[in-house]
């Protein structure tokens, strides 16, 4: 394989990582993983390369490449759904009142929150699902944003605290998927 080019780069590749993860993304590790194994110097515009690449073996299997807002939305979201899930178990919600929720943040047992998420998500996320990567996400840069915050008020409104509750603690979503 010539060494000159991210095109060069075989499609194989990429496509059997898609088959074996399933993840719609390539992070900028896993760009330079690929980059590195080639021997190709890690540029800007060979990792939108390697993802424009990426994304067009996704729309030949029918789906989307997701960009960093959606993974973001998507981590946030299972978060949420432990935090919930954690938060009944141990009583720190009251409401709903005037349809919206009250939660007493400071009660949470991170231990707890991050045991339900690693139960509930996808196996190429458990790691964001850790102690500390469910507090950092909770605590972190992108939750302080004008949108995390947001999201975080959103949360507490009855339809959307009990569309992620699901249907009881004992029975986890039926979009719970081991890929």
């Amino acid at each position: 394989m010539a060494k000159d080019s991210v095109w060069t780069m075989s499609h194989q590749l990429l496509s059997d990582y898609w088959q074996q993860t399933g993840i719609r993304r390539l992070t900028g590790a896993k760009c330079r993983e690929f980059l590195g194994a080639e021997g190709l110097i890690v540029t800007s515009c060979r990792k939108l390369a390697l993802r424009a690449i990426y994304r067009s073996i996704l729309n030949e299997c029918g789906l989307e490449y997701e960009g960093q807002y959606y993974s973001w939305l998507q981590n946030i979201t299972i978060l949420w759904v432990a935090i919930i899930w954690q938060a009944e178990k141990l009583g720190l919600v009251s409401g709903p009142n005037d349809g919206l929720y009250t939660l007493e943040e400071d009660g949470l047992n991170w231990s707890g929150v991050s045991d339900i998420a690693q139960d509930i998500t996808l196996v190429h996320l458990r790691d964001m699902c850790s102690k500390e990567g469910c507090l950092n996400l909770f605590l972190g840069r992108k939750s302080r944003t004008v949108g995390g915050q947001r999201f975080r008020q959103q949360i507490l409104y009855q339809c959307n605290w009990d569309r992620l509750k699901g249907n009881s603690l004992s029975h986890p979503p039926s979009w719970r998927c081991n890929v």
